[in-house]
């Protein structure tokens, strides 16, 4: 595949992009919540599918990456091969294995968070994709280096603690029941979020293995993403359950 100055240009506008955008969607979301799971509410136009919709907006997240991979040249490359497999691992999982675990196939989520989802999956999708496989990172560097195999743990260690967590609450509620309990398990015992900070782990040790703008951007935007909805969660379990224990921290144990 040729690649020209053209597309090196818009990588770089969104790259900064992501940068950007990262800031202003950090403080918002502390004001408001992004109508899907607990938040599901009205006033945010249609809703679909919420399985359907977890499947079109990670799509790109698959594709892409796979795409530019393959054309760049890349599949002979030991290094740029590890990049592929554990970004894989992470979104075949939240594309296809997610969803159909899902307790309720009757749960809904807005349009709108379909189509924000996937427009920025899919930018940054090209984002990683084409800075890394292309050119960001010259896939010379040993397998065996201190900062690829920090970076590959703490990713395996943030996928372990996402999966695990997610399994968590799907086993709270037995078939066909429905409504909230408060976990207990794991790291529930800590923090009311570690899906999320499992999720932020995994895009912390991908900075590191790519060392990369591109991975620096993608867990940027990832904590100013989740940090908030961690917050709102502790404070929507607090407020629901007078029982919840108080110790429990958003998303740091002990920290925050």
């Amino acid at each position: 595949m040729y690649y020209n100055r053209t597309m090196d240009n818009i990588y770089q506008i969104l790259i900064l992009l992501e940068f950007a955008i990262a800031v202003p969607i950090f403080i918002i979301l502390f004001f408001i919540k992004a109508p899907y799971g607990r938040y599901t509410k009205r006033g945010w136009g249609p809703v679909i599918n919420a399985r359907f919709s977890w499947f079109i907006m990670e799509m790109p997240s698959v594709i892409l990456p796979l795409y530019f991979f393959i054309t760049a040249g890349a599949a002979s490359n030991p290094l740029f091969l590890l990049f592929i497999i554990i970004w894989e691992a992470h979104y075949i999982q939240r594309t296809f294995v997610y969803p159909a675990l899902m307790n309720r196939a009757s749960h809904k989520m807005p349009l709108l968070i379909l189509l924000f989802s996937g427009i920025f999956n899919t930018v940054n999708g090209i984002i990683n994709s084409y800075g890394i496989f292309v050119l960001e990172n010259s896939g010379t560097e040993s397998l065996l280096s201190i900062k690829l195999i920090a970076g590959l743990l703490i990713f395996c260690a943030g996928f372990i603690l996402n999966l695990t967590s997610d399994k968590i609450l799907r086993n709270l509620r037995a078939p066909g029941e429905s409504g909230y309990k408060i976990p207990e398990k794991g790291m529930y015992k800590y923090i009311c979020s570690p899906n999320y900070l499992g999720e932020i782990l995994e895009w912390v040790g991908w900075a590191i293995l790519t060392w990369s703008p591109a991975g620096a951007a993608f867990l940027v935007f990832t904590i100013a993403n989740l940090a908030p909805r961690a917050w709102s969660n502790l404070k929507w379990y607090r407020a629901t359950f007078p029982d919840y224990p108080p110790e429990r921290k958003a998303l740091i144990p002990g920290i925050y």
